[in-house]
């Protein structure tokens, strides 16, 4: 009996230590994350980027630590560090959200009083042109979309298009989609072979028309808007 119950206490406790030993690693990324923070802040521009080169983890961990870090009272006490990631992710979603809401709803309130709200800063500034952007990109759409609707063939095809049609009338059940005997620039190579990929990686050929039928829709919009754009310049 005395055995078995020593037996109960080293796994009771051995089970402690990996716990706490959990928590360590938790509690020592958001301790990173608080370093690697306090020296941005001490940092001029154009200074910091550099330096996460001379740390050994990258750019995308950097963030990772200085997020568990401004979320460190949420995942804090968390035994699983991808665990803290994940609810310090969360938070971040959720922050990031609400701002988001807090913008918009200036960016209404300017345009229907036509001045900066109490609230307004530099950040509300990029938010407000990148608004702009957004609706000039909408309208400009809109338009390509009724080029479409009422001139479907009064138009002549664009160099992409013909491609896209070309090889849509090529492909036969079972066949991988090949770009390579087409005649493109460097550049163009590299942009159909992520195409190519892509296509081959769909079930069968009724998804890999169905892609390409979008890319040609996709293509002749993108054309249209460069067509208004050449034209205004």
């Amino acid at each position: 009996m005395e055995l078995q119950k020593n037996r109960t206490q080293q796994i009771i406790e051995k089970h402690n230590n990996i716990i706490s030993s959990l928590r360590r690693s938790v509690k020592d990324a958001i301790g990173i994350g608080q370093l690697i923070t306090e020296q941005k802040e001490d940092m001029q521009h154009g200074e910091f980027l550099p330096w996460i080169e001379t740390l050994p983890f990258g750019q995308k961990t950097a963030q990772k630590y200085m997020m568990l870090f401004l979320h460190k009272d949420k995942c804090v006490l968390s035994t699983n560090l991808q665990k803290a990631y994940q609810i310090a992710t969360k938070a971040e979603q959720e922050t990031q959200a609400e701002k988001q809401r807090q913008q918009d709803a200036l960016v209404r309130e300017r345009l229907k009083t036509g001045k900066k709200p109490d609230d307004w800063d530099r950040s509300t500034d990029h938010h407000f042109k990148k608004y702009q952007e957004e609706q000039k990109y909408e309208d400009r759409k809109d338009e390509a979309f009724k080029v479409i609707d009422e001139e479907p063939e009064s138009r002549e095809k664009t160099h992409a298009e013909t491609l896209f049609e070309q090889i849509l009338n090529e492909t036969k059940k079972d066949d991988d989609i090949d770009f390579s005997d087409l005649k493109l620039s460097v550049k163009q190579k590299g942009i159909f072979a992520v195409l190519e990929d892509y296509i081959n990686s769909l079930n069968g050929v009724s998804e890999q028309l169905e892609a390409i039928h979008n890319l040609i829709k996709k293509l002749r919009r993108i054309a249209v808007d460069c067509q208004k754009v050449s034209a205004n310049a």
